[in-house]
């Protein structure tokens, strides 16, 4: 039986019915909420995802991916707490969106050095296997999206070699955001 780890837990791939395959739940900054007034209600927010999602199904839609890894404002135990309010089987990823440079964490204080292995494929692999955060919830693929208008070619490299080593490794699927800067007309 072949199956896929959702919010809720795992489940046979024959339940997953109809899917939307590229969605976000939220998009957040979680650094700029936590400095600027930025007018977030979580419980209004909250309530409106749960609104919106019951709708989904009603609509005849059984599975969501929410394509939100780190670096989009993921927040496990939000998605977890709609996931219990609604009918719907939601897929969640590892993986990282950055479109100019790695976070400073990554990037400097647990950046590789010569012959190790990357920080960033161990917590990658973690998510997959054992769960994201300290929660139960397993990642069901991996998430590398990069642009051509401002990545660095270090950047880019990395996370394309990192998250395809988590593929190998994990034998999961990866998707790939690739946005590409467009001249205008």
């Amino acid at each position: 039986m072949p199956f896929v780890n959702t919010v809720k837990g795992a489940i046979d791939t024959a339940q997953l019915g109809r899917v939307l395959m590229h969605e976000h739940i939220f998009i957040l900054s979680t650094e700029i909420m936590q400095n600027f007034d930025t007018g977030w209600d979580e419980e209004e927010r909250v309530e409106d995802a749960i609104a919106k999602l019951r709708a989904l199904k009603t609509a005849g839609i059984d599975t969501l991916v929410d394509q939100t890894p780190v670096g989009y404002g993921r927040h496990m135990p939000r998605i977890e707490r709609i996931a219990k309010e609604v009918d719907l089987h939601i897929i969640v990823p590892t993986g990282l969106i950055d479109f100019h440079d790695i976070p400073h964490y990554f990037a400097y204080s647990r950046a590789p050095r010569a012959g190790q292995r990357d920080a960033l494929v161990d917590i990658f692999v973690k998510e997959i296997e054992e769960g994201i955060g300290d929660g139960p919830v397993k990642a069901s693929f991996i998430k590398v999206a990069t642009a051509a208008h401002g990545a660095a070619p270090e950047v880019e490299n990395r996370l394309v070699v990192d998250d395809h080593l988590v593929s190998f490794e994990s034998k999961l699927e990866l998707t790939d955001d690739a946005c590409i800067e467009r001249a205008a007309p």
